[in-house]
């Protein structure tokens, strides 16, 4: 399957009543998240991408939807069972639970991004590549702030030359100091 960056596909049980899935990478990086009515229209849940396979419990009653953050290309294929430890939810939920723990929105940013590139960075001499394109909203969403205050955390950052927008896509270069000097509220498995 190819999904082109902004394009989503609805994640359900297989008719069959299957509710394991392994989503095999190609190439790419994608968002799952899932939908609780209006009250949480839109909750992250976890990222997955290239290179490799990532097993996913999808839940009773509720359907995840996975959306490219990247051009992506990948295979879904259904069980009856995933290995437990491989479960995609399950590592991205300590993790993003270890994002949002620090006091301060800077410091959550900071973890964040640093979570990413940990995952899907590319290391570069000018410093890190963070290869997805996350709006304010979404980031805002992932350590429990506002639009406006990721939007003044990221413009301190760039002021203090440790991000830059890479333009026209919108992917974020960090400094090699923020990446290897900064904060790191999460243990590295």
């Amino acid at each position: 399957m190819r999904l082109s960056v902004g394009k989503t596909c609805l994640l359900a049980p297989a008719s069959d009543h299957r509710r394991y899935v392994r989503l095999v990478f190609q190439w790419g990086v994608a968002r799952l998240s899932v939908s609780f009515g209006d009250s949480f229209p839109d909750i992250t849940l976890a990222f997955c991408g290239t290179p490799g396979a990532s097993w996913l419990r999808l839940p009773e009653g509720i359907s995840c939807l996975l959306e490219a953050l990247t051009d992506s290309v990948l295979e879904l294929h259904y069980a009856d069972h995933c290995p437990l430890a491989q479960d995609l939810v399950e590592h991205w939920l300590l993790d993003l639970h270890l994002v949002r723990h620090p006091v301060g929105a800077e410091a959550r940013l900071v973890a964040l991004l640093q979570l990413l590139v940990s995952r899907f960075g590319i290391r570069r001499g000018d410093g890190y590549l963070l290869p997805i394109a996350l709006g304010h909203a979404r980031l805002a969403e992932l350590i429990g702030a506002t639009r406006s205050t990721v939007t003044r955390q990221l413009n301190l950052l760039r002021q203090h030359d440790d991000l830059q927008v890479i333009e026209p896509d919108g992917t974020f270069l960090l400094s090699t100091r923020l990446m290897e000097g900064a904060i790191t509220p999460w243990p590295r498995w």
